[in-house]
């Protein structure tokens, strides 16, 4: 009887400092998030620019998000880097406007956790707000470190495609040339001006159009599939949610990135025209004011929703028609 027990507790040993061991490997490993950027290649390199605002001409190939970044990815950005959120990546905002909600935190500093809400629908697709072109360039160092886990530091959010180092105010950030991290050219970044008007409007024969629809008649802003259309406010329809000029703290304004599926521009973008302003980055270096183009939910044409129309804010500013898209080497 005793050697039957000690043979069975020798076997309980093994198997639990397998266990162990094993529990122990995979603690020992970061959990990578999982965040799937689609992109769009941008051609015909050595365009002309526009002539009506010297905008648009691109000597090189790269490629662009298809889409601006959604609030179920930024959530997962949140998840990996924001346990202690140092450089305040997630606003109030996010769950607190109504309109636009989309992340809940709970828990506290050192151990938040981040979670998409439902709100008038799940949120996950829509488009995240309430971004500062600084959070937006943390977004873009994160992917361009191939999505790390820890502390907001220069081998997650403050190095990478933008040597940020803290900075949450003051002028805008010169892109890297190398990115220190990998010891290659930036894999992710924030579109330049003329890379984003490229996408939005040109027409791969030389001219552009007035939307990011391919069109140069006002869009629509009918949901579906119908060509020409987009989230904004219509002067016979009004909001594109709901139809209506009345407005509602029930209602969530922004659209799923992409549903206006017949409606993309010629590079094959989505939303490029309304839903969200989107935040770019300067064609040179370092700025006071970095621009917004795309027009919103919140916009009306004429004149917000025409590629001539831009607006510039402070980088240290955010909204709640405010978004971003990711750019990338081709």
């Amino acid at each position: 009887m005793a050697n039957f027990f000690s043979i069975n507790n020798v076997g309980y040993s093994v198997k639990h400092g397998i266990i162990v061991f094993l529990i122990t490997l995979l603690m020992s490993f970061n959990v990578q998030a999982t965040v799937v950027y689609t992109l769009v290649t941008v051609g015909d390199a050595g365009n002309s620019s526009d002539s009506t605002t010297d905008l648009g001409g691109v000597s090189y190939i790269y490629k662009i998000g298809k889409y601006p970044v959604t609030i179920a990815q930024y959530t997962e950005f949140l998840n990996a880097v924001a346990q202690t959120d140092t450089y305040s990546l997630y606003s109030t905002n996010m769950a607190a406007v109504t309109n636009v909600a989309g992340i809940s935190r709970s828990g506290t500093s050192g151990s938040y956790i981040y979670s998409v809400m439902t709100n008038d629908g799940y949120s996950g697709n829509r488009p995240i707000t309430s971004v500062s072109w600084f959070s937006a360039a943390r977004f873009a160092n994160w992917m361009a470190n191939n999505q790390p886990t820890g502390a907001q530091d220069n081998t997650t959010t403050e190095d990478g495609a933008y040597p940020l180092s803290g900075a949450t105010s003051g002028l805008t950030v010169s892109k890297n040339l190398v990115n220190p991290n990998t010891e290659a050219s930036p894999t992710f970044y924030l579109p330049s001006d003329d890379e984003w008007y490229k996408a939005a409007y040109y027409n791969g024969g030389g001219t552009y159009y007035l939307f990011a629809t391919q069109s140069n008649t006002v869009p629509g802003n009918a949901i579906g599939s119908s060509s020409n259309q987009a989230n904004y406010i219509s002067n016979q329809t009004g909001y594109c949610t709901t139809q209506s000029f009345a407005t509602s703290l029930s209602v969530n304004y922004l659209t799923d990135v992409g549903i206006f599926t017949g409606s993309p521009s010629h590079y094959g973008t989505f939303d490029q025209t309304g839903n969200v302003w989107e935040w770019n980055a300067s064609n040179n270096d370092a700025q006071q004011y970095a621009t917004l183009r795309g027009g919103a939910y919140t916009s009306t044409v004429p004149p917000y929703l025409l590629a001539s129309y831009y607006l510039s804010t402070l980088p240290s500013e955010s909204a709640v028609n405010l978004g971003f898209r990711l750019a990338a080497a081709a």
